[in-house]
Protein backbone atom coordinates (compact mmCIF):
# COMPACT_ATOMS: atom_id res chain seq x y z
CA UNK A 1 0.00 0.00 0.00
CA UNK A 2 2.94 2.03 -0.53
CA UNK A 3 3.98 1.93 3.40
CA UNK A 4 7.88 1.17 4.28
CA UNK A 5 7.42 -0.61 8.00
CA UNK A 6 9.84 0.33 10.66
CA UNK A 7 10.83 -2.12 12.94
CA UNK A 8 12.01 -1.41 16.31
CA UNK A 9 13.15 -4.71 18.35
CA UNK A 10 15.89 -5.44 20.80
CA UNK A 11 15.69 -9.52 19.76
CA UNK A 12 15.01 -10.02 23.43
CA UNK A 13 12.32 -12.69 22.24
CA UNK A 14 13.48 -12.99 18.71
CA UNK A 15 16.36 -13.08 16.25
CA UNK A 16 17.62 -10.77 13.34
CA UNK A 17 17.17 -13.46 11.04
CA UNK A 18 13.67 -12.15 11.10
CA UNK A 19 14.72 -9.82 8.95
CA UNK A 20 16.70 -11.63 6.47
CA UNK A 21 12.78 -13.74 6.26
CA UNK A 22 10.81 -10.36 5.81
CA UNK A 23 13.14 -9.20 2.95
CA UNK A 24 12.65 -12.16 1.43
CA UNK A 25 9.20 -12.40 1.80
CA UNK A 26 8.41 -8.79 0.59
CA UNK A 27 11.25 -8.17 -1.93
CA UNK A 28 12.22 -5.41 0.47
CA UNK A 29 14.70 -4.36 3.07
CA UNK A 30 12.77 -3.24 6.26
CA UNK A 31 14.10 -0.56 7.81
CA UNK A 32 15.31 -1.79 11.23
CA UNK A 33 16.42 0.04 14.58
CA UNK A 34 17.73 -1.85 17.32
CA UNK A 35 16.72 -0.51 20.79
CA UNK A 36 14.29 -1.05 23.19
CA UNK A 37 10.23 0.12 23.47
CA UNK A 38 10.96 1.07 27.26
CA UNK A 39 13.39 3.78 25.88
CA UNK A 40 11.02 6.84 25.54
CA UNK A 41 13.44 9.03 23.93
CA UNK A 42 14.30 5.94 21.36
CA UNK A 43 10.50 5.41 20.32
CA UNK A 44 10.35 10.02 20.43
CA UNK A 45 13.16 9.83 17.89
CA UNK A 46 11.99 6.58 15.72
CA UNK A 47 8.53 8.17 15.61
CA UNK A 48 9.88 11.84 14.31
CA UNK A 49 12.94 10.77 11.97
CA UNK A 50 10.66 8.45 9.88
CA UNK A 51 7.67 10.28 10.22
CA UNK A 52 5.55 7.66 11.56
CA UNK A 53 1.81 7.42 11.02
CA UNK A 54 0.66 5.01 12.76
CA UNK A 55 2.21 2.02 15.17
CA UNK A 56 1.47 -1.87 15.90
CA UNK A 57 2.86 -2.96 18.96
CA UNK A 58 3.91 -6.43 18.74
CA UNK A 59 6.73 -6.30 21.83
CA UNK A 60 4.82 -8.36 24.20
CA UNK A 61 5.74 -11.61 25.59
CA UNK A 62 4.21 -14.14 23.75
CA UNK A 63 4.16 -16.58 26.50
CA UNK A 64 1.76 -17.14 28.99
CA UNK A 65 3.15 -18.77 31.88
CA UNK A 66 6.22 -15.94 31.64
CA UNK A 67 3.45 -12.84 31.57
CA UNK A 68 1.74 -14.81 34.41
CA UNK A 69 5.29 -15.40 36.43
CA UNK A 70 6.41 -12.17 35.65
CA UNK A 71 3.74 -9.30 34.66
CA UNK A 72 6.06 -6.43 34.87
CA UNK A 73 8.49 -7.79 32.57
Amino acid sequence: AGYTPVILDNFSNSSSGVLDRLNQLFQQEPVFIEGDIRSPDLVQKTLEDHECESVIHFAGYKAVGESMAEPLK
